[in-house]
């Protein structure tokens, strides 16, 4: 029986579960040339590196062509 619950509530998790992504293409800004910029955040990192948004669960990466790819 108490598999059974175990079983239950992670199929119940597992339907509950959501992620999304999006990009920002030419995520760039003037004061930091060769670098990824997030307006929303002002944080600036370059291809390759990732950042956590602040107070989000959600992770941003810097591509080579200076494109934001937001997972969350």
């Amino acid at each position: 029986m108490h598999s059974l619950t175990v079983l239950g509530l992670l199929i119940v998790g597992l339907a509950c579960a959501q992620a999304y992504t999006y990009i920002m293409l030419n995520a760039t800004h003037s004061d930091y040339p060769g670098e990824c910029y997030d307006p929303k955040t002002k944080i600036h990192f370059k291809p390759g590196e990732t950042r956590q948004r602040p107070f989000c669960c959600e992770e941003m990466a810097c591509g080579s062509d200076f494109s934001i790819d937001y997972f969350g």
